[in-house]
This record gives C-alpha cells, sequence and structure tokens, in this order.
C-alpha cells in the first residue's frame, strides 16, 4: 500500500506540474439538481439521503430531463430537496435507462470538487486499509460509499490494479 500511496502522489505531483489538464467546478457554476417532494416522512424525494444513503433514483429527481438537454454525459451537480434547501454536491449520469442517477459525494456544496478532492480520499481509503489487511498484494483498496467515494471500486491483484466505475 505505502507503493500505491507513492504512486498517487507522484501522479498527483507530475498532474499539477505538468500541461495536463484538471477540472474545477465552482460550487456556484454548478447545475441544481432539483428532488421531488416526499411522499411521507421516509419515501421518496430527500428521504434516502436524509438516511445517509448517498444515491439518487430516476424517480427522485424533478429536474433530470433538463439536465439530459445540457449534452453532456456526466455532470458535477448541487443537490437540493424540493424545498431549495442544499443537500450536497453529486456526480451525476445522464444516460438514458440509468436507474441510480446520481451519487452524493460530499454533503458540503462549498466544498471544491477536484482533483485534489479525489486523490485525498484515495489517500485516506490507503491510509485505512493499511490499518487492517495484512496480504495488499490482493485487496480492494478502494470501496466505493464505504470510502466516501460512491461508485468507484479499486482492487489489487498483484501487480494490476482494476478500476470500476458504476
Amino acid at each position: 500500500l505505502r507503493s500505491c500511496h507513492a504512486n498517487i502522489l507522484r501522479v498527483r505531483a507530475h498532474s499539477t506540474s505538468s500541461a495536463s489538464k484538471t477540472f474545477t467546478v465552482q460550487a456556484d457554476s454548478r447545475p441544481t439538481l432539483r428532488m421531488v417532494p416526499r411522499h411521507g416522512k421516509e419515501k421518496g424525494g430527500d428521504a434516502r439521503i436524509s438516511r445517509s444513503v448517498p444515491w439518487i433514483f430516476r424517480n427522485e429527481a424533478e429536474n433530470f430531463e433538463e439536465l439530459q438537454k445540457s449534452g453532456h454525459t456526466a455532470l458535477l451537480v448541487n443537490v437540493e430537496n424540493s424545498e431549495g434547501r442544499e443537500i450536497g454536491a453529486a456526480v451525476c449520469n445522464l444516460h438514458k435507462g440509468v436507474n441510480i442517477i446520481a451519487r452524493i459525494v460530499s454533503d458540503n456544496v462549498a466544498v471544491p470538487i477536484d482533483q485534489a478532492f479525489f486523490v485525498q480520499r484515495v489517500i485516506r481509503a490507503l491510509a485505512h486499509r493499511q490499518q487492517f489487511v495484512q496480504d495488499v498484494m490482493h485487496c480492494r483498496l478502494v470501496n466505493s460509499e464505504g470510502d466516501l467515494l460512491p461508485g468507484i471500486l479499486c482492487d489489487r491483484y498483484d501487480d494490476t490494479i482494476c478500476v470500476q466505475f458504476t
């Protein structure tokens, strides 16, 4: 895991020193995904998110079709409930036929969601594994929601790293 951690730092140093493009979308310029009103205390709208489940299903979003018209396949969005209260920031998948359309990555819309944000989350996941994993050559390095990186899995098999985005 130390070598993985060192490689992440090398990638980060390379990407910040080279001419590679990075993204930073300021909170005030992100589009907003609006949740539908709740159907009851525990159903619909932001009920699932209020229980710390980071998924937003298609039927829970009021303006999904509006976001699809942006022409993008994915967007970083601010999420608000039906009353206009900010819930957080999410990665929104705008493909047709997808049931889970967004995954909350931060419960604070003011947090910059950029390369450093994701690097820090991965470093935290690797540090957590170092405390518990004996066989670091064969293990899950990033475990999606468990590491606050919903939709991302990363496994290590010897010298091969497999990453899956769901």
